[in-house]
């Protein structure tokens, strides 16, 4: 079988993030032992700002507000630690940041029993701003999630290319498109039809590549070697 490219935009060099692992950042090694090796993303950038967009305090915070303000109106509101277990981060500093984010008003908590429920304040004017500037700077991936929910045939999907790179905090320009690679034998109108609709929410043209698992797990081809040697972020699988 061959592999076949279905691109909603054309896909170019700008997609593929660089190969290799992320370059240390050597003046921040005593926190990044201090928090442990499991989550390569904040090590050593607790404090900086996420290149994604630096207006934010720190990656942590971007990423609480997201799963927060962008959350699938289906799913039940989380709680700090619903949040912590799908970080991956410890639930003291996801508790510090949500608290900090309540004193805001931007969300609001809803205590049920000993639980507090976390949702979006859309009485503070600032929240649906907020909600579209994290859609099209930290959400795709979410996004993406919650549009191929439910599609056939999708073993596995994730973004690659600038924005992964972008968010797994490499430095670099802002991406000019998401580059997304689909693994599996969906129905392909139906899938571009759903990603043409996102492209419309994230404001940025979506370059999608059809893969089958065989050609994925053997990557004999040079673009989805660079590709897989390049970051990933999970969207499917």
């Amino acid at each position: 079988m061959t592999t076949r490219s279905c691109n909603l935009w054309p896909v170019t060099a700008d997609t593929i993030g660089p190969a290799g692992a992320r370059p240390a950042h050597d003046r921040h090694s005593h926190t990044s032992r201090r928090q442990g090796a499991h989550d390569e993303r904040y090590s050593g950038t607790v404090r900086d700002a996420p290149p994604l967009m630096p207006i934010f305090r720190s990656p942590l915070q971007a990423e609480v507000l997201l799963h927060v303000l962008v959350a699938n109106p289906a799913d039940p509101a989380p709680t700090a630690a619903d949040l912590a277990r799908r970080l991956d981060r410890p639930e003291p500093s996801v508790a510090r940041e949500v608290r900090r984010l309540l004193s805001t008003g931007v969300i609001r908590g809803e205590r049920r029993g000993r639980l507090v429920l976390l949702h979006p304040d859309e009485t503070n004017p600032a929240t649906e701003p907020l909600r579209q500037l994290l859609t099209v700077t930290f959400g795709p991936s979410v996004h993406l999630r919650h549009a191929l929910k439910g599609q056939v045939g999708i073993e596995a999907a994730y973004v690659h290319g600038a924005w992964a790179a972008r968010y797994a905090g490499q430095p670099g320009a802002a991406p000019a498109e998401i580059g997304l690679v689909i693994i599996g034998s969906p129905d392909r109108p139906q899938v571009d039809r759903v990603l043409h609709d996102a492209q419309a929410t994230l404001h940025r043209p979506i370059a999608v590549t059809y893969v089958t698992p065989r050609r994925w797990s053997v990557a004999d081809v040079p673009f989805l070697a660079q590709m897989k040697a390049g970051p990933l972020t999970p969207v499917v699988g």
